[in-house]
């Protein structure tokens, strides 16, 4: 039997562990978004280096929007076309940094968007 002591006993604890359970949820969500923008930005920068390197003249953000889902004021791209060391080549190297943002702002302890960057690079074709 319960004592009249123990009454809300259940609910109280409840009320102490609920908001500990929520901000582990919400930062299993933000892990997991940020392993997917890690992906995606991998996936982006090696996209972008094959259509540079077939065609150095390229757009390098009309490949980004065609190869990926990122949104454009997200992404930050530095491209750069050098001498490979080989003959008569060329090397195009490309990276990608992203923003992703923070899915609640209970997470706000994170101080802001998070930065996931990615590399690549291939030799132009002639």
């Amino acid at each position: 039997m319960r004592s009249e002591s123990d009454r809300g006993q259940s609910t109280v604890e409840l009320a102490l562990v609920l908001p500990a359970v929520v901000v582990v949820m919400l930062a299993i969500t933000q892990i997991g978004l940020l392993v997917q923008a890690q992906i995606t930005a991998t996936h982006a920068a090696r996209e972008i280096a094959r259509v540079l390197a077939v065609s150095p003249g390229a757009d390098p953000y009309s490949a980004l929007t065609t190869a990926t889902n990122m949104s454009a004021d997200r992404v930050y791209l530095d491209v750069s076309i050098s001498p490979a060391g080989l003959v008569d080549r060329e090397i195009v190297e490309v990276s990608v940094r992203y923003e992703v943002p923070l899915v609640s702002s209970a997470l706000s302890f994170l101080d802001g968007d998070i930065d996931v960057a990615a590399r690549a690079a291939m030799l132009v074709e002639n």
